[in-house]
């Protein structure tokens, strides 16, 4: 009865940290392009002139 119950939590934490890494490297891209945009004053540009197009159709 004590035998499965190791492999289990193991199984439990192998996953928490799987799910940990995914979605702190999912986060870290997610700032790099926010700032690659932030500090690319073309990249700003083209952003607001596509909402201005559409805004004017």
């Amino acid at each position: 009865m004590t035998e499965g119950k190791p492999a289990h939590n193991r199984r439990l934490a192998k996953k928490r940290v799987q799910w940990s890494i995914e979605h702190s490297t999912s986060y870290q891209l997610l700032c790099w392009v926010e700032s690659l945009v932030l500090r690319n004053p073309l990249l700003r540009q083209d952003v607001s002139g596509n909402a201005n197009k559409q805004n004017k159709t």
